[in-house]
């Protein structure tokens, strides 16, 4: 499948992604040195290992 552009970001919404991205940089206390946090990121890609890399679906 070839890489396909969604959506080219305004100077609006480049604007609003680094202020969120200053937000968080700068965030104090939010989270106590006593707290589990669990994150889970999945960036979309397949490397192979479920063997659909030659399914046609």
């Amino acid at each position: 499948m070839p890489t396909e552009i969604a959506k080219i970001l305004d100077a609006n919404a480049i604007s609003f992604a680094q202020d969120q991205g200053n937000n968080i940089k700068t965030a104090n206390n939010t989270v106590s040195a006593n707290t589990f946090v669990f994150y889970a990121g999945f960036d979309s890609t397949d490397d192979g290992t479920d063997n659909t890399k030659n399914d046609p679906g």
